[in-house]
């Protein structure tokens, strides 16, 4: 069912005619190579800047440009590793969670263990209905992320504007002090935000990221991919968790990380 939107009619300025607004759900693909006739090209900058500078537009109350001809209001950025470069420490990992779950629709079983040096986050999702489970590796950076999220959906809900600043507020500052998501509404933020996807016509599981412009900023220009690409080569993001954590550079799991193909972005 689509929202409607109330336009004032020209002709009967006392009356208003509800229209139908129509969404799209588009799935896209930033990638980091691309291969021609056999050869492989690769771009100076890497998927990961330019996710990173379409998430800070958003927060700076920007908008991205057209996409197909199709506005962009809100984008779902998928996080989480399908396999990790090293082998799970097992005997560390803590369980926080087994319960039933209802997700995209389908029944499943989740299972999260967390290990905390290196920090990660181990989330299974048994599908009943496929008969099969998905595993899902989350990092700190990762977490910290989709905590920011119902962060700022916090601050920006009501009439009036909490300040908020990225990467600062009570979710993310909490987590930063204990280092874990043992707490329940820690945890519950990063299981309600889990869903399946698509990735080269196979069924995965991600974590998603779900941003909008914060707010839009007077004569505030929309932006191009093309020219986030440009502008992420001059800025940096100042992640505070960086994927060197993995212990390998992310170009030597590039294979592996759900979020360098597709799906890299949902619009």
């Amino acid at each position: 069912e689509l929202p409607l939107s109330r336009v004032d009619s020209s002709e009967e300025p006392d009356i208003e005619v509800l229209t139908q607004v129509k969404q799209d759900f588009l799935l896209v693909n930033i990638a980091d190579a691309e291969v021609d006739g056999g050869v492989t090209s690769r771009s100076n900058v890497s998927a990961f800047d330019v996710l990173e500078q379409v998430r800070n537009e958003f927060l700076r109350g920007k908008r991205i440009s057209l996409i197909g001809g199709i506005s962009v209001d809100t984008v779902f950025i998928n996080h989480g590793d399908l396999v990790l470069p090293f082998e799970w420490p097992a005997a560390q990992g803590r369980l926080l969670l087994r319960e039933g779950r209802v997700l995209a629709g389908k029944h499943a079983v989740i299972t999260v263990h967390e290990v905390r040096d290196p920090y990660i986050l181990r989330i299974v999702a048994f599908d009943t209905e496929e008969g099969r489970e998905l595993i899902l590796y989350l990092s700190a950076h990762d977490v910290m992320l989709l905590l920011d999220t119902r962060d700022a959906e916090a601050a920006l809900a009501g009439d009036e504007v909490i300040p908020y600043r990225h990467l600062q507020g009570q979710l993310t500052s909490d987590f930063r002090e204990m280092f874990s998501v043992a707490d329940g509404d820690l945890l519950e933020v990063v299981v309600s935000s889990l869903s399946f996807s698509i990735w080269q016509d196979q069924q995965i599981l991600v974590a998603s990221e779900m941003r909008s412009p914060v707010r839009r900023r007077p004569g505030a220009e929309s932006q191009t991919l093309a020219s986030l690409a440009m502008d992420s080569m001059t800025e940096t993001s100042g992640s505070l968790f960086p994927m060197a954590q993995w212990m390998k550079p992310p170009n030597q799991v590039q294979g592996q990380r759900a979020l360098q193909a597709a799906p890299g972005a949902s619009v």
